[in-house]
């Protein structure tokens, strides 16, 4: 996998004018959780996902494969560097070009879910079981507060 990319493609889904929902067969949670678990995540228009080994030709020496760039600004918007051994290797071997930060990027999960998939949720670790309760629905393309933050069992 390369890290050169710097700026996101016009169809990244980490951009906040992106197509609402335009995941592919991954669901909002799904996705930013990868994003957020610093995972690597491969540019969607440097990889053939009708393949069926894509994930390991990914991994190759001569793979042409982009880490998202998009990703890769999120996480720099929350002040965070990867720690995974593959990006750490390429930046040893100086074979990583730094991303800025962009306002043009998401910065936050709740953004992004908001933007992909209508509401807001937030997620509470009450006694070892996670809770998730939607705070906002879109209304008008912007999120409406809740009138009433509410755990359950709180």
């Amino acid at each position: 996998m390369l890290f050169t990319k710097t700026k996101p493609c016009n169809q990244c889904p980490f951009r906040k004018v992106s197509a609402a929902g335009w995941l592919g067969d991954a669901t909002a949670e799904d996705f930013i959780q990868s994003a957020l678990n610093d995972e690597l995540m491969p540019c969607h228009s440097t990889v053939d996902y009708t393949k069926k080994d894509w994930k390991t030709k990914m991994m190759t020496a001569k793979s042409q494969v982009q880490h998202c760039a998009g990703a890769r600004i999120m996480y720099r918007n929350q002040c965070k560097r990867s720690k995974d051994a593959t990006f750490m290797a390429a930046e040893r071997d100086g074979k990583v070009a730094n991303v800025e930060p962009s306002e043009a990027v998401f910065t936050w999960r709740n953004e992004f879910l908001e933007h992909h998939h209508g509401r807001v949720v937030v997620r509470k670790d009450d006694d070892e079981e996670m809770r998730e309760v939607v705070v906002g629905k879109r209304k008008h393309g912007r999120a409406a507060p809740s009138p009433l933050y509410f755990w359950p069992g709180v």
